[in-house]
């Protein structure tokens, strides 16, 4: 059934968060991570649409038009700007019709970032979250950003297809990644560039968790999450990427690490 242009009751069907947080959470993780790769426009039109989406949760339903106006961008500019968004996959349009006939607005509808993991905890040192979300800043390795893909990316993993690396096997990945780490992945993806993919939003967890010890000492944290997140992906739990479930699984491991060692109070202390 088509969704109408003036249906509110419709509109709520489409709501992708169930709280403020959930949804403040996405804006700042997207804006941190992504809007270094954005046009100043595009930023803008992010952040607007997600002012205009707290009514009904994550929908945004506000006209092209009045976008432009509030914004003070052409309607053109906005248009180029929701199919970036929608190309790294945190937005989705949803076309409507009039009860008259014809087409109506689109609803602009932000997609999670990930959607089981819970919020992925950042600490006050390296998390916008202090920060009004319209200010982010940018990530500082466009290699290791948090991917924002379609789901389309997960079937493919979850049915172990190769993916576009030509199919090339577990034993292509790169030397330095850890082998224990390799020997893991390759157990359930024998994919050099899926290995490669996960290890470097390990890599980004690990920066940004600032644990005291080397990574390698928490690989098996990194094997487990990988773990949890394979089974969130075979029991359709993950709307996001895969890689950024991953990342987001490994961010809250790393964090009650992080909690341990900051709590932890050497014997001779205590003596």
């Amino acid at each position: 059934m088509p969704v109408q242009s003036a249906n509110y009751s419709q509109f709520k069907q489409y709501s992708t968060f169930t709280s403020i947080e959930e949804l403040n959470l996405t804006i700042r993780h997207f804006l941190y991570l992504h809007s270094h790769e954005l046009t100043p426009a595009t930023v803008k039109v992010f952040k607007t649409i997600s002012k205009y989406a707290c009514k009904i949760l994550g929908v945004c339903f506000a006209k092209v038009s009045s976008l432009s106006t509030i914004i003070g961008i052409s309607e053109r500019t906005i248009r180029r700007a929701f199919i970036i968004l929608e190309q790294h996959g945190v937005l989705k349009r949803i076309p409507t019709q009039r009860k008259q006939g014809g087409d109506g607005h689109n609803l602009y509808v932000i997609q999670p970032y990930v959607s089981a993991v819970g919020s992925a905890e950042m600490s006050d040192r390296q998390s916008p979250s202090n920060q009004d979300e319209t200010s982010p800043q940018p990530t500082q390795n466009d290699a290791e950003a948090i991917s924002f893909k379609t789901e389309h990316s997960n079937r493919e993993i979850s049915n172990n297809v190769q993916t576009d690396d030509n199919g090339l096997p577990s034993s292509y990945t790169p030397s330095y990644v850890p082998e224990t780490f390799r020997k893991a992945i390759s157990a359930h993806f024998n994919n050099a560039k899926i290995i490669y993919t996960l290890w470097q939003k390990s890599l980004l967890a690990y920066r940004q968790s600032r644990l005291n010890a080397p990574i390698e000492g928490y690989i098996d944290n990194a094997t487990q999450a990988f773990r949890d997140s394979v089974f969130a992906l075979k029991t359709n739990r993950i709307k996001g990427s895969f890689a950024g479930y991953y990342y987001g699984t490994l961010r809250n491991v790393f964090a009650v690490e992080k909690r341990r060692e900051v709590d932890y109070t050497p014997c001779w202390l205590e003596s």
